[in-house]
């Protein structure tokens, strides 16, 4: 008995192994992926998606003055003399065109940058933000490691990864850019991953291109860097096209308002200067404590210790471009304001103006909706 009950044992041992071994092989089989959809940790096309999901330093650059970082949201500035808090990206996006280098601007600390690959750092003071500014991305500016900002993907999408340790599938859903850097920045030489395609990616100008593999997706990243688009800041180029490109871009700005919108726009709201620079003399300071409340009528209260009276008018001059015509009388400082100002921008939050001397000189005023 003894001796049978032994060799049954033994021969469903023998069965077990068998019968293990061939699910383990059919499994493995399920798991090997073809090379064009196996995405490797080390592999040209993860580090490509790397670069791209990296967080765009170049979003509130108009405000920080660089692509290192950017600031976490909220967070409070005093430009000119003026606090301005900034909760979403729209509002940053308000201010794109408005400051340079002869704007003042203050943070209110403690501040939080976020750098490229997602870290965070509290500064505390203006002397640590500038020694943070000082070793900026000096390092890690090689083609290999900087970010690609001219390329965003269509989120949500997702990715099936085997663990060989573990032994287990997961799925890896993204989000945002964040969740796919961390997945890519995490990934484990032994991990067998797979992109869930179709995916969508969307280039700077808006175009729209459906990728089906990772050959495609490396294809269609590297296309665009060879097209010149390897970042928003290809300062040199910019350079060399600003002087031509300046005429337009008015025009672009000219023809988004007309008069009867700006008409609306303007007396909709109640004004504050956000800036004024009287050719290369910043005088935004000068204007901070006045309000300006715009009527239909072509008349304008403007408030400040006391209340003073002007009037205003929008046309179409001689070019056939809109122009805003201000009268606040004859002293200081509202005089520099008075005279013809081409309209560049005119939205419910801000309004852009420029005024040509002659030639001579270019004077810029920004009005900030309050």
């Amino acid at each position: 008995m003894r001796l049978r009950i032994n060799l049954f044992v033994i021969l469903f041992s023998l069965l077990t192994a068998i019968v293990t071994t061939s699910c383990r092989s059919e499994s493995d089989e399920l798991i090997v992926a073809p090379e064009n959809e196996s995405l490797k940790k080390d592999s040209k096309v993860a580090n490509l998606m790397l670069r791209t999901s990296m967080n765009d330093g170049s979003t509130d650059d108009s405000i920080d003055n660089n692509s290192c970082f950017t600031l976490k949201l909220p967070f409070t500035i005093t430009a000119n003399g003026i606090e301005i808090t900034f909760s979403s990206q729209e509002d940053i996006d308000v201010y794109d065109d408005v400051f340079d280098d002869s704007d003042e601007i203050i943070f209110s600390f403690p501040i939080t940058l976020i750098f490229d690959d997602f870290s965070e750092v509290i500064v505390n003071t203006m002397s640590e933000f500038n020694e943070i500014l000082e070793n900026c991305d000096e390092d890690n500016n090689e083609d290999d490691n900087e970010s690609i900002e001219c390329i965003d993907f269509q989120y949500p999408f997702s990715a099936s990864v085997f663990n060989s340790q573990s032994e287990l599938i997961e799925t890896a859903s993204f989000e945002n850019d964040r969740d796919l850097y961390q997945f890519i920045d995490d990934l484990e030489d032994t991990d067998i991953a797979t992109i869930n395609f179709p995916i969508v990616i969307v280039l700077f100008e808006g175009t729209e291109i459906e990728i089906d593999d990772l050959d495609n997706l490396e294809d269609a990243i590297e296309d665009v860097i060879d097209d010149g688009c390897y970042n928003d800041n290809n300062d040199d180029d910019d350079d060399d096209n600003d002087d031509n490109n300046d005429d337009d871009d008015n025009d672009d700005d000219d023809d988004d308002v007309s008069s009867e919108a700006f008409s609306e726009i303007i007396t909709e709201e109640t004004w504050e200067v956000l800036k004024f620079k009287d050719n290369q003399s910043n005088e935004t300071k000068n204007y901070t404590d006045f309000e300006f409340d715009f009527k239909s009528d072509g008349t304008v209260i403007i408030e400040n210790e006391e209340t003073i009276d002007g009037t205003w008018s929008a046309s179409l001059n001689s070019d056939g471009k809109l122009e805003a015509n201000f009268d606040f009388g004859t002293e200081a400082p509202l005089n520099k304001l008075n005279g013809n100002w081409s309209v560049k921008k005119a939205t419910e939050e801000q309004i852009k103006l420029e005024k040509d001397d002659d030639g001579v000189s270019k004077d810029e005023l920004f009005f900030k909706e309050e």
